[in-house]
């Protein structure tokens, strides 16, 4: 596991990754930018990765939670 963090204006969230290989690969292109989105309560971004979906993937996170949507 690795904490990275990530900057939405003057707001700073530190977040912690599993040992995935979707959360390998979003390492290995930080840093990077994008714009962010907004959906009701949820955050959503482009991050400049490509991945397969993985076995113990979910469609429901937990509030606090990062999903990444292959």
């Amino acid at each position: 596991m690795q904490k990275i963090q990530i900057t939405i204006g003057n707001k700073i969230v530190v977040v912690e990754t599993l040992n995935t290989p979707t959360a390998e690969a979003i390492l290995e292109q930080l840093p990077f930018s994008s714009k962010a989105r907004t959906w009701g309560e949820e955050v959503y971004f482009h991050a400049p990765i490509t991945t397969q979906l993985e076995n113990d993937a979910r469609d429901q996170v937990e509030v606090g939670e990062i999903a990444f949507w292959v």
